[in-house]
């Protein structure tokens, strides 16, 4: 899969635009672009420098931290699980 699959696929899921989960604003929580940040780094075989500057991240670590959030919520959150399950299944 490519990143820009990954985001579309993340993007219909929680209905918002593209562009939202590209650029994302600062200070604001935003699941829908973690859970897009954790499926290109599972999906695409990216590095987090490559996934950084994809999402125009300025830190590789925000990238890592956003992930580590993610996997968090996987491992404590059944539902959540499921849903990023059927959207990681949507992508392909």
């Amino acid at each position: 899969a490519t990143p820009e699959q990954v985001v579309r696929a993340v993007s219909r899921w929680y209905r918002v635009a593209v562009e939202q989960l590209i650029n994302g604003r600062g200070g604001r929580e935003n699941e829908a672009r973690k859970v897009a940040m954790y499926l290109v780094r599972r999906c695409c075989d990216r590095t987090l420098k490559e996934t950084a500057s994809f999402f125009g991240v300025g830190s590789y670590g925000a990238v890592g931290w956003a992930c580590h959030g993610i996997e968090s919520k996987l491992e404590a959150n059944m539902k959540f699980t499921q849903q990023v399950e059927r959207v990681r299944s949507s992508i392909y």
